[in-house]
Protein backbone atom coordinates (compact mmCIF):
# COMPACT_ATOMS: atom_id res chain seq x y z
CA UNK A 1 0.00 0.00 0.00
CA UNK A 2 1.23 3.48 -1.07
CA UNK A 3 0.51 6.75 -0.07
CA UNK A 4 0.31 7.98 -3.67
CA UNK A 5 -2.88 5.50 -4.65
CA UNK A 6 -5.00 7.28 -2.51
CA UNK A 7 -7.71 9.71 -3.39
CA UNK A 8 -7.00 12.84 -1.51
CA UNK A 9 -9.60 15.11 -3.41
CA UNK A 10 -12.85 14.90 -1.02
CA UNK A 11 -10.79 15.18 2.06
CA UNK A 12 -11.39 17.71 4.90
CA UNK A 13 -8.87 20.25 5.39
CA UNK A 14 -6.99 20.55 9.00
CA UNK A 15 -8.74 22.03 11.75
CA UNK A 16 -9.09 25.73 11.38
CA UNK A 17 -6.98 28.52 12.64
CA UNK A 18 -3.50 27.17 12.22
CA UNK A 19 -2.06 30.59 11.30
CA UNK A 20 -1.61 31.96 14.95
CA UNK A 21 2.45 31.11 15.26
CA UNK A 22 1.77 30.41 19.11
CA UNK A 23 -0.71 27.39 17.85
CA UNK A 24 1.88 26.18 15.00
CA UNK A 25 4.66 25.75 17.46
CA UNK A 26 2.32 23.60 19.45
CA UNK A 27 1.18 21.38 17.08
CA UNK A 28 4.75 20.42 16.56
CA UNK A 29 5.99 20.48 20.33
CA UNK A 30 2.48 19.04 22.25
CA UNK A 31 3.25 15.42 20.95
CA UNK A 32 6.36 15.17 21.80
CA UNK A 33 6.03 16.47 25.19
CA UNK A 34 3.52 14.48 26.83
CA UNK A 35 5.72 11.22 25.76
CA UNK A 36 8.83 12.99 26.71
CA UNK A 37 6.87 13.59 30.47
CA UNK A 38 6.33 10.07 30.93
CA UNK A 39 10.00 8.83 29.67
CA UNK A 40 10.95 11.27 32.55
CA UNK A 41 8.26 10.11 34.76
CA UNK A 42 9.94 6.33 34.76
CA UNK A 43 13.64 7.70 35.01
CA UNK A 44 12.81 9.24 38.32
CA UNK A 45 10.52 6.17 39.21
CA UNK A 46 14.00 4.30 37.96
CA UNK A 47 16.54 6.32 40.69
CA UNK A 48 13.61 6.68 43.23
CA UNK A 49 13.33 3.44 44.01
CA UNK A 50 9.83 4.12 43.45
CA UNK A 51 7.08 1.34 42.79
CA UNK A 52 6.65 0.46 39.48
CA UNK A 53 2.65 -0.37 39.08
CA UNK A 54 2.30 2.81 41.31
CA UNK A 55 4.07 5.37 38.61
CA UNK A 56 2.61 3.31 35.43
CA UNK A 57 -1.18 3.86 37.00
CA UNK A 58 -0.51 7.30 37.85
CA UNK A 59 1.26 8.20 34.14
CA UNK A 60 -1.23 6.35 32.54
CA UNK A 61 -3.75 8.60 33.83
CA UNK A 62 -1.66 11.73 33.61
CA UNK A 63 -1.06 10.88 29.98
CA UNK A 64 -4.83 10.83 29.47
CA UNK A 65 -6.01 13.80 31.25
CA UNK A 66 -2.83 15.53 29.14
CA UNK A 67 -4.54 14.56 25.88
CA UNK A 68 -7.96 15.18 27.02
CA UNK A 69 -6.94 19.07 27.73
CA UNK A 70 -4.77 18.95 24.37
CA UNK A 71 -7.98 17.55 22.54
CA UNK A 72 -9.87 21.20 24.00
CA UNK A 73 -6.82 22.85 22.86
CA UNK A 74 -6.32 21.73 19.65
CA UNK A 75 -8.93 19.78 18.04
CA UNK A 76 -8.13 18.14 15.12
CA UNK A 77 -11.38 18.01 14.51
CA UNK A 78 -14.43 19.85 17.09
CA UNK A 79 -17.62 17.44 15.84
CA UNK A 80 -15.19 14.16 16.96
CA UNK A 81 -15.47 15.71 20.52
CA UNK A 82 -17.30 13.08 22.49
CA UNK A 83 -20.79 13.99 23.22
CA UNK A 84 -22.11 12.89 27.23
CA UNK A 85 -23.82 9.80 25.90
CA UNK A 86 -20.72 8.97 24.31
CA UNK A 87 -18.35 10.19 27.11
CA UNK A 88 -20.75 7.69 29.36
CA UNK A 89 -20.27 4.80 27.36
CA UNK A 90 -16.82 5.14 26.70
CA UNK A 91 -16.31 5.45 30.69
CA UNK A 92 -18.11 2.35 31.03
CA UNK A 93 -15.83 0.62 28.52
CA UNK A 94 -12.66 2.37 30.24
CA UNK A 95 -13.59 0.93 33.82
CA UNK A 96 -14.31 -3.05 32.44
CA UNK A 97 -11.38 -3.07 29.67
CA UNK A 98 -8.90 -1.22 32.08
CA UNK A 99 -9.41 -3.20 34.52
CA UNK A 100 -9.29 -6.21 32.67
CA UNK A 101 -6.22 -5.12 31.05
CA UNK A 102 -4.43 -3.96 33.75
CA UNK A 103 -4.62 -7.26 35.64
CA UNK A 104 -4.15 -9.46 32.85
CA UNK A 105 -0.60 -7.61 32.21
CA UNK A 106 0.09 -7.18 35.96
CA UNK A 107 -0.44 -10.54 36.88
CA UNK A 108 2.45 -12.15 34.44
CA UNK A 109 4.49 -9.80 35.64
CA UNK A 110 3.67 -10.74 39.33
CA UNK A 111 3.73 -13.88 37.91
CA UNK A 112 7.29 -13.64 36.57
CA UNK A 113 8.39 -12.52 39.85
CA UNK A 114 7.12 -15.14 42.01
CA UNK A 115 7.57 -18.34 40.24
CA UNK A 116 11.05 -17.27 38.90
CA UNK A 117 10.28 -18.11 35.45
CA UNK A 118 14.38 -18.19 33.60
CA UNK A 119 15.43 -15.16 32.98
CA UNK A 120 16.87 -13.61 29.89
CA UNK A 121 19.62 -11.55 31.28
CA UNK A 122 18.94 -8.60 29.55
CA UNK A 123 19.66 -5.22 31.30
CA UNK A 124 16.72 -3.00 31.59
CA UNK A 125 17.82 -0.83 29.34
CA UNK A 126 18.31 -3.21 26.57
CA UNK A 127 15.39 -5.17 27.46
CA UNK A 128 12.93 -2.22 27.51
CA UNK A 129 13.67 -1.61 23.75
CA UNK A 130 13.77 -5.28 22.60
CA UNK A 131 10.11 -5.68 24.79
CA UNK A 132 8.29 -2.93 22.97
CA UNK A 133 9.28 -4.40 19.56
CA UNK A 134 8.37 -7.71 20.74
CA UNK A 135 5.03 -6.62 22.38
CA UNK A 136 4.27 -4.27 19.35
CA UNK A 137 5.27 -7.08 16.67
CA UNK A 138 2.87 -9.67 18.42
CA UNK A 139 0.12 -6.89 18.16
CA UNK A 140 0.56 -6.12 15.00
CA UNK A 141 -0.50 -9.32 13.77
CA UNK A 142 -3.28 -9.44 16.67
CA UNK A 143 -4.76 -6.24 15.39
CA UNK A 144 -4.16 -7.18 11.87
CA UNK A 145 -5.88 -10.35 12.17
CA UNK A 146 -8.45 -9.07 13.99
CA UNK A 147 -9.75 -7.41 10.41
CA UNK A 148 -10.57 -10.49 9.43
CA UNK A 149 -13.66 -12.89 9.36
CA UNK A 150 -15.54 -13.94 12.66
CA UNK A 151 -12.70 -11.28 14.87
CA UNK A 152 -13.85 -8.96 13.09
CA UNK A 153 -16.77 -9.15 14.67
CA UNK A 154 -15.11 -8.73 17.81
CA UNK A 155 -12.49 -6.15 16.77
CA UNK A 156 -15.18 -4.50 14.47
CA UNK A 157 -16.87 -3.14 18.49
CA UNK A 158 -13.70 -0.75 18.33
CA UNK A 159 -14.49 0.63 14.51
CA UNK A 160 -18.58 1.71 14.91
CA UNK A 161 -17.82 5.03 16.26
CA UNK A 162 -17.91 8.12 13.85
CA UNK A 163 -14.94 9.74 15.66
CA UNK A 164 -11.65 8.96 16.51
CA UNK A 165 -10.85 10.44 20.25
CA UNK A 166 -8.54 9.06 23.04
CA UNK A 167 -11.75 8.93 25.65
CA UNK A 168 -12.92 5.88 23.03
CA UNK A 169 -9.28 4.15 22.94
CA UNK A 170 -11.04 1.31 25.43
CA UNK A 171 -14.58 1.23 23.63
CA UNK A 172 -13.76 -2.48 22.05
CA UNK A 173 -14.94 -5.42 22.94
CA UNK A 174 -13.81 -7.26 26.19
CA UNK A 175 -12.26 -10.69 24.10
CA UNK A 176 -10.37 -8.25 22.45
CA UNK A 177 -9.09 -6.84 25.85
CA UNK A 178 -8.13 -10.39 26.88
CA UNK A 179 -6.36 -12.23 23.52
CA UNK A 180 -4.47 -8.56 23.22
CA UNK A 181 -3.52 -8.32 26.87
CA UNK A 182 -2.52 -11.52 26.69
CA UNK A 183 -0.93 -12.09 23.14
CA UNK A 184 1.26 -8.98 23.60
CA UNK A 185 2.59 -10.40 26.75
CA UNK A 186 2.97 -13.43 27.52
CA UNK A 187 5.61 -13.98 24.83
CA UNK A 188 7.54 -11.45 26.81
CA UNK A 189 7.31 -13.88 29.56
CA UNK A 190 8.44 -16.94 27.15
CA UNK A 191 11.66 -14.63 26.21
CA UNK A 192 12.52 -14.69 29.95
CA UNK A 193 11.69 -10.62 29.97
CA UNK A 194 11.77 -9.61 34.01
CA UNK A 195 8.92 -8.03 35.08
CA UNK A 196 10.25 -4.46 35.08
CA UNK A 197 10.53 -4.69 31.80
CA UNK A 198 6.85 -6.48 31.17
CA UNK A 199 5.40 -3.83 33.60
CA UNK A 200 7.50 -1.02 31.34
CA UNK A 201 6.63 -2.43 28.24
CA UNK A 202 2.80 -3.01 28.93
CA UNK A 203 2.80 0.74 29.81
CA UNK A 204 4.19 1.63 26.52
CA UNK A 205 2.05 0.29 24.28
CA UNK A 206 -0.82 1.26 26.68
CA UNK A 207 0.29 4.88 26.79
CA UNK A 208 0.56 5.11 23.29
CA UNK A 209 -2.61 3.03 22.67
CA UNK A 210 -4.39 6.23 24.01
CA UNK A 211 -2.06 8.80 22.17
CA UNK A 212 -2.36 7.49 18.72
CA UNK A 213 -6.80 7.83 19.23
CA UNK A 214 -6.14 11.43 20.58
CA UNK A 215 -8.31 14.51 18.41
CA UNK A 216 -5.40 16.64 18.57
CA UNK A 217 -4.16 18.48 15.45
CA UNK A 218 0.03 17.46 15.61
CA UNK A 219 2.38 17.65 13.28
CA UNK A 220 5.08 15.01 13.59
CA UNK A 221 7.28 15.50 10.45
CA UNK A 222 10.32 12.94 9.81
CA UNK A 223 9.09 11.16 13.02
CA UNK A 224 6.24 9.88 11.79
CA UNK A 225 8.26 7.25 9.76
CA UNK A 226 9.28 5.49 13.60
CA UNK A 227 6.88 6.34 16.08
CA UNK A 228 2.68 5.56 15.85
CA UNK A 229 1.01 8.85 16.24
CA UNK A 230 -2.80 10.33 15.68
CA UNK A 231 -2.12 11.16 12.34
CA UNK A 232 -1.11 7.61 11.38
CA UNK A 233 -4.01 5.91 13.43
CA UNK A 234 -6.81 8.14 12.14
CA UNK A 235 -6.68 6.70 8.91
CA UNK A 236 -6.76 3.27 10.31
CA UNK A 237 -10.40 4.21 11.24
CA UNK A 238 -10.66 5.09 7.84
CA UNK A 239 -13.96 3.64 6.07
CA UNK A 240 -11.82 3.24 2.71
CA UNK A 241 -9.68 -0.02 3.24
CA UNK A 242 -7.30 1.17 0.82
CA UNK A 243 -5.83 3.85 3.67
CA UNK A 244 -6.69 2.02 6.57
CA UNK A 245 -3.91 0.80 7.44
CA UNK A 246 -1.32 1.13 10.31
CA UNK A 247 -1.70 -1.47 12.71
CA UNK A 248 0.86 -1.12 15.08
CA UNK A 249 0.39 0.77 18.05
CA UNK A 250 4.24 1.81 19.18
CA UNK A 251 6.64 1.84 16.08
CA UNK A 252 6.25 2.10 12.20
CA UNK A 253 8.39 -0.88 11.80
CA UNK A 254 6.08 -3.63 11.63
CA UNK A 255 3.53 -1.80 9.25
CA UNK A 256 6.62 -0.80 7.07
CA UNK A 257 8.62 -4.32 7.28
CA UNK A 258 4.58 -5.93 5.91
CA UNK A 259 3.24 -3.40 3.56
CA UNK A 260 0.67 -1.81 5.54
CA UNK A 261 2.44 1.63 6.39
CA UNK A 262 0.12 4.97 5.45
CA UNK A 263 1.95 8.35 6.21
CA UNK A 264 1.89 11.18 4.23
CA UNK A 265 1.49 15.04 5.42
CA UNK A 266 -1.68 15.49 3.24
CA UNK A 267 -3.20 12.38 4.24
CA UNK A 268 -6.39 12.91 6.18
CA UNK A 269 -9.40 10.03 6.36
CA UNK A 270 -12.81 11.37 4.55
CA UNK A 271 -14.97 9.51 7.48
CA UNK A 272 -14.13 6.95 10.14
CA UNK A 273 -16.15 3.90 11.30
CA UNK A 274 -16.73 0.57 9.71
CA UNK A 275 -17.74 0.53 5.97
CA UNK A 276 -21.03 -1.06 6.45
CA UNK A 277 -22.65 0.47 9.61
CA UNK A 278 -25.99 -2.26 9.27
CA UNK A 279 -23.61 -5.02 10.05
CA UNK A 280 -22.67 -3.74 13.76
CA UNK A 281 -24.94 -2.57 16.26
CA UNK A 282 -24.98 1.08 17.26
CA UNK A 283 -22.24 2.36 18.87
CA UNK A 284 -23.74 3.45 21.89
CA UNK A 285 -25.69 -0.20 22.65
CA UNK A 286 -22.81 -1.59 24.79
CA UNK A 287 -24.37 -4.50 25.57
CA UNK A 288 -25.50 -5.82 21.94
CA UNK A 289 -22.22 -5.12 20.94
CA UNK A 290 -20.48 -6.67 23.64
CA UNK A 291 -22.98 -10.55 22.48
CA UNK A 292 -22.66 -9.33 18.78
CA UNK A 293 -20.21 -11.67 17.98
CA UNK A 294 -22.47 -14.68 19.66
CA UNK A 295 -25.74 -14.14 18.02
CA UNK A 296 -25.55 -11.75 15.03
CA UNK A 297 -23.42 -14.55 12.47
CA UNK A 298 -25.85 -13.64 9.63
CA UNK A 299 -24.72 -10.02 9.51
Amino acid sequence: MTTSTLDLRNAPTRSSDPSTARRSSARFVAYPAVLLGDIGLVAWAQMSGAPLETVTLFGLLGTIAAFFVLEQLLPHRSSWQPSWKEGLRDLFYFGMNGGIDAGLKLGIAFAVAGVGVWSNGLPLWAALPIAVLVADFFGYWLHRFGHLGWLWKVHGVHHTPDKVNAWNNNTIHFINTIYGGLGKTLPLLALGFSPEAIILASFVLTIQSFAVHANVDVEVGPLGYVLMTPVHHRLHHSTKLEEAGNYASATTLWDILFGSFVYGRDLEPHTVGVTDPGTFPAPNAVVRNQVHPFVDQGR
